[in-house]
């Protein structure tokens, strides 16, 4: 499958991030191979973003924005990819950039089996100490997103538009980690899932984001409910995966407990060294005591 820049669509969903998504938006006419076209979904933005963006389209025709149905990223990522007209779309943040090279590089690297290339090694241009995320391995597995990988937040690449609607696409019952759900069903469908490990992508920090203990709670909530779908779902893949399937459905709690408790206050270093010895000792238990396990840690985080 040899594809070029004109087999592309890149899609942006924002809401009430003018200034942002005009940053994003010219980061996308910079590549140095250029898209077939520029859509983006305005999520019901208030500050003026769809006159900002149509400012821009006298000389960038290849700019599209068309409304979204202001229910969240998921559905408007989907909404998006029901307007796209090329095969593959390549999904950008819209408080986030892609590096001049990241379309060449990426169409060089994409294979004709490919389900999705994933975008790794953010960077954070406001936190040099931030430089890169932790990259995994090259193809992902549903083994190693219920293990090693289960904290990787992909910033998203390039993807089959097809593939992506065959499994239903991002789903409209999580308000966060949806990104972590559609991987989960890719894996376990088998679909091939790879990473491309040289930094194209640049993710910035929402200075207008929630604190990072209430985006915890939130990301680890929405984890666990992508667990249970995916159990739901896939019964019979769960079950061939079922001891590290309950770890880090354990995992998910205890961090979420964590974020609960430091958002109220924060934790002492014999607190934090409890938490640590509880979550070893939860992981090492079997399936039948995992129930009582989870009640137990619930009431010892409790205040």
């Amino acid at each position: 499958m040899t594809v070029s820049g004109q087999d592309v669509t890149v899609l942006i969903p924002t809401r009430d991030r003018r200034e942002l998504v005009l940053n994003a938006i010219k980061t996308v006419l910079a590549q140095t191979v250029a898209p077939s076209e520029i859509l983006v979904v305005d999520d019901g933005s208030n500050d003026g973003t769809a006159e900002a963006i149509a400012a821009l389209t006298p000389t960038a025709t290849q700019i599209r924005v068309i409304p979204g149905p202001a229910k969240g990223v998921g559905p408007a990522r989907n909404h998006g990819l029901k307007a796209c007209k090329t095969p593959l779309v390549c999904f950008l943040d819209s408080d986030d950039e892609l590096k001049p090279e990241a379309l060449e590089i990426a169409l060089n690297a994409w294979k004709a089996s490919d389900t999705m290339l994933i975008f790794s090694a953010e960077q954070f241009p406001e936190d040099p100490r931030l430089l890169t995320k932790k990259t995994p391995q090259d193809q992902f597995s549903l083994s190693g997103l219920l293990g090693d990988d289960s904290d990787f937040n992909p910033p998203w690449g390039l993807a089959r538009v097809d593939h992506l609607q065959a499994i239903g696409a991002f789903t409209d019952e999580l308000p966060c980690a949806v990104d972590y759900d559609l991987l989960l069903r890719l894996c376990a469908e088998d679909r091939t899932v790879r990473c491309l490990r040289t930094p194209v992508y640049r993710y910035r920090r929402d200075p207008n984001s929630e604190t990072v203990s209430s985006n915890q709670i939130r990301n680890y909530l929405a984890r666990l409910h992508a667990l249970s779908r995916l159990k739901d779902n896939y019964p019979e893949v769960v079950r061939s995966h079922q001891v590290c399937f309950n770890q880090i459905r354990v995992r998910f709690l205890l961090r979420f407990c964590a974020a609960q408790q430091a958002s109220r206050r924060p934790l002492s270093p014999v607190e934090k060294s409890n938490l640590r010895t509880r979550a070893r000792e939860a992981l090492r238990l079997q399936p039948l005591r995992l129930r009582v396990a989870i009640n137990y840690l619930k009431c010892m985080l409790t205040p």
